[in-house]
């Protein structure tokens, strides 16, 4: 009878820590963080042709390629790309007006604020700096004037293509020949001349 009693008291101990442990209660571990891209602001609000754009936020990807920003419905490159900034170069193909930024990532999309694209005005030709002086084939944009390209019998630009970031002009260049020439971005190719009486 002696030895039963404290066979009976561990018994009890171990029901009662059993109980005890029965009635404790699980803390739920905390919910995963919100990783869905957000925007904060983009700088600047208003822009054209060939400028930056800031995007500041969070939780954008610091893969580039894995980043993905529409102005107005079109895809717009990433530039470069952090935790809390993407930035793109507009194109010439926006829409005049406003255009809202989305951004999306694989953890989701959220649409910013608007930017208002403002167009740029170009125009391709040729300017002499003095009477004496040949032709310099010259482009400009808005009112700043910039030399393409100078020969010793002249050159001039007769056209202008606006391809997203690409400048694509076509002119002439003068030499012993006239040489139908295309610059792209500023560097020049000169084109095949025909063969005369061809």
């Amino acid at each position: 009878m002696k030895l039963q009693q404290p066979l009976m008291a561990v018994l009890c101990s171990a029901l009662l820590f059993s109980s005890c442990k029965k009635d404790k209660i699980d803390t739920p571990p905390p919910p995963p963080p919100d990783l869905t891209p957000s925007i904060a602001s983009i700088s600047p609000t208003s822009a054209g042709y060939g400028a930056v754009v800031t995007i500041s936020g969070s939780n954008f990807n610091t893969d580039k390629s894995k980043d993905t920003v529409t102005i107005g419905g079109l895809v717009i490159p990433v530039e470069s790309a952090t935790a809390t900034t993407l930035t793109i170069k507009l194109p010439s193909l926006l829409a005049t007006g406003s255009g809202t930024i989305e951004v999306k990532t694989s953890n989701g999309k959220i649409t910013g604020p608007k930017l208002t694209y403002v167009p740029d005005i170009f125009i391709a030709g040729s300017e002499a700096p003095d009477f004496n002086s040949e032709d310099v084939a010259t482009l400009w944009k808005n009112d700043t004037a910039q030399t393409v390209f100078t020969s010793t019998y002249g050159a001039s630009v007769k056209s202008i293509v606006l391809n997203g970031s690409d400048i694509v002009l076509g002119g002439m260049k003068y030499t012993s020949m006239v040489t139908p020439t295309i610059w792209k971005n500023g560097v020049l190719s000169a084109l095949p001349v025909a063969a005369e009486g061809g």
